[in-house]
């Protein structure tokens, strides 16, 4: 179910190995009648935030779903919401001192050096990363998470024939790194609370490799 709903809405990868932990606790529950208590709790603001996905999907509100819960669920929400956005600023914070600390006293010219160095040294897992600016330094560091084909355009020539097609991949951010300053994030709420856009629209895409082949051995548009 969470690998079909995910291919739907790649948002939903970024729970993927906390609802993994639901299953295994669900498991337990019914097949041994037990289940570890603190597991459980660690679980369960991630499954209401990972539900609010499939809901706002399908235009259902959360009283609607979960009836007199309702509160319960929006104020676990919010209140995890509230926290990250605490951890993040304190990671703005310190990564903005670490900044400062570590060019203090340098020449711009032996500093661009290095900020460049750190920048090339970049090894990027194809769709599942990609340069993005970094809010603290301004320099590149690396945002990572999963990607999705949008959809396909096609190139039509004068005659009305086509003429080639080309996919339109997004990535779908849960996480960053910068080398320069050491910021680090690891939730897309947290990209979006540091002004980090989580959905990157990615260059330099290969057509071929969102091709797949037909029992006839025939090239079409997959993926």
């Amino acid at each position: 179910m969470f690998s079909r709903c995910s291919q739907i809405l790649p948002k939903l990868k970024e729970y993927e190995e906390i609802m993994n932990i639901l299953a295994s606790i669900r498991s337990g529950l019914v097949h041994l009648g037990d289940h570890d208590v603190e597991l459980a709790k660690k679980v369960f603001t991630p499954c209401l935030k990972y539900g609010k996905i499939i809901l706002e999907a399908l235009n259902i509100g959360l009283k609607d779903f979960f009836g007199e819960f309702s509160d319960i669920a929006g104020t676990n929400i919010k209140d995890s919401r509230q926290e990250i956005e605490i951890h993040v600023q304190t990671s703005l914070a310190k990564a903005h001192s670490d900044f400062k600390q570590r060019f203090q006293g340098m020449e711009k010219k032996v500093v661009k050096g290095i900020i460049k160095t750190l920048e090339e040294s970049y090894v990027l897992t194809k769709y599942k990363e990609d340069n993005t600016q970094c809010p603290i330094c301004k320099n590149l560091g690396v945002a990572s998470g999963s990607f999705e084909v949008e959809k396909w355009e096609v190139d039509v020539g004068r005659d009305g024939d086509l003429e080639g097609a080309y996919p339109v991949v997004k990535l779908h951010c849960d996480s960053f790194k910068c080398r320069v300053c050491g910021l680090e994030l690891e939730s897309s709420e947290a990209l979006e609370s540091a002004g980090i856009e989580p959905c990157i629209d990615l260059e330099n895409v290969d057509p071929a490799d969102f091709y797949d082949m037909d029992e006839d051995g025939d090239w079409y548009y997959g993926r």
